[in-house]
C-alpha cells in the first residue's frame, strides 16, 4: 500500500458515540472527552469537532490522528476524500488527519499542502485548479462562486434552479458548495426528483442525502487523477469508507476497510464481494484505530 484514501465522516469522524462508547460529559484539561468502550475493554479520548454546516457534530480519537499520522511516517501517502462543502472542511483542518492532499465537495475540488515557506500562511493549502477546470464544462467557472447559485451558469446550476421550482417540497442545499449541491427530503421524493439527471450530471447517496455533482467529479475520478498524479497504481492503494458514495472507489482499489457500515447499498457489495472488503470487528472510533492498526502491522511486515 502506498495511498490510503479515507473518508471522513462516519469512517474517522464519528456521530454514533452513544453506540460505541460512554462519553464523559465534561472534558479534560486538555479539552478531551475520555471515553470507554461499552464493554469496557477500550478507552479513547476524543475531540469534538466544531459542527457541520447542517449541525452535526462529530468526534475523533486522538490516537486516530496518531495512527494516520504513523502510516505517513512510514511512507503510506494519505488522501482525504469526503463529500463535505469547503467550508466544512476547513473548519476541520485542527481536527482531522494530516494528509498529502484534501478532496471535498464530493470529488469536485483537491487541495495539496504546501510547505510554509513556499505558502506562508496557517493553513497552507493551494487548490488543484486543472482538476478544477476539468468540472467547468458543468459546474462553471470558478469566478462564480460569489454569485448566488440560481444566477450560476452551467448545467449543474440550471437544474438546482428547476428543482428549487418544480421540486420546492425538497430541500436543496448550495450553501457554501461550488462544484456540487445536496438534496434533502423524503427519500422516495429525492429518488423520483433525481431519477432522470439532465447530461453531464451524476448522483451518489451521502449520509442519507443526495449529492448531485459533474459526471467527471465523484470520488472516484478524484481518486484515479491523484492516482496519476501521485504515479501509483490502484492496487497500491486502499480506502477507508463506510457509505454509498464510496463503492465505485471501494471497488477500484486493492482493499476497502470499513469500521462500519451506514447504507444497504454497502451492506450488499459486502454480501457480494467479501474479499474486496474487511469490515472492522469494533465499532465507532475504536473500529477505526483497529483498523489504522491492521495496516500499519501490514506496511511494518512488508518493509521487513
Amino acid at each position: 500500500m502506498k495511498v490510503l484514501f479515507t473518508d471522513l465522516d462516519g469512517t474517522c469522524v464519528h456521530y454514533d458515540w452513544p453506540e460505541f462508547g460512554q462519553v464523559a460529559s465534561e472534558p479534560n484539561e486538555r479539552g478531551l472527552y475520555p471515553c470507554t468502550s461499552l464493554d469496557g475493554s477500550q478507552q479513547a479520548l476524543l475531540m469534538r469537532l466544531p459542527p457541520s454546516t447542517s449541525g452535526a457534530q462529530g468526534v475523533i480519537s486522538l490516537e486516530t490522528l496518531r495512527l494516520y499520522a504513523t502510516l505517513r511516517q512510514l511512507g503510506v501517502k494519505i488522501v482525504v476524500v469526503t463529500g463535505a462543502r469547503l467550508v466544512t472542511l476547513l473548519a476541520r483542518l485542527p481536527f482531522i488527519p494530516a494528509a498529502d492532499a484534501f478532496v471535498c465537495e464530493g470529488g469536485g475540488r483537491i487541495f495539496y499542502p504546501t510547505g510554509p515557506l513556499d505558502y506562508p500562511s496557517a493553513a497552507p493549502l493551494v487548490e488543484d485548479m486543472a482538476w478544477r477546470q476539468q468540472q467547468a464544462g458543468v459546474a462553471g467557472p470558478p469566478g462564480q462562486d460569489v454569485v448566488p447559485p440560481e444566477q450560476r451558469i452551467g448545467a449543474l446550476w440550471q437544474f438546482y434552479a428547476a428543482l428549487k421550482v418544480n421540486a420546492p417540497a425538497l430541500h436543496a442545499d448550495a450553501c457554501s458548495y461550488t462544484t456540487a449541491f445536496r438534496v434533502k427530503g423524503p427519500a422516495a421524493a429525492v429518488a423520483a426528483a433525481l431519477q432522470e439527471l439532465p447530461p453531464g450530471l451524476a448522483t451518489a447517496l451521502n449520509l442519507g442525502a443526495a449529492d448531485v455533482f459533474p459526471d467527471t467529479s465523484g470520488k472516484e475520478n478524484a481518486a484515479r487523477y491523484l492516482m496519476q498524479h501521485m504515479r501509483v497504481m490502484p492496487q497500491e492503494c486502499a480506502f477507508l469508507c463506510d457509505d454509498d458514495n464510496d463503492l465505485g472507489l471501494a471497488h477500484l482499489v486493492a482493499k476497502a476497510y470499513l469500521p462500519g457500515i451506514t447504507a444497504d447499498s454497502v451492506a450488499q457489495a459486502v454480501a457480494q464481494t467479501p474479499q474486496q472488503f474487511h469490515v472492522a470487528v469494533s465499532k465507532g472510533v475504536f473500529a477505526t484505530e483497529e483498523i489504522l492498526r491492521l495496516l500499519i502491522a501490514g506496511r511494518v511486515g512488508h518493509q521487513r
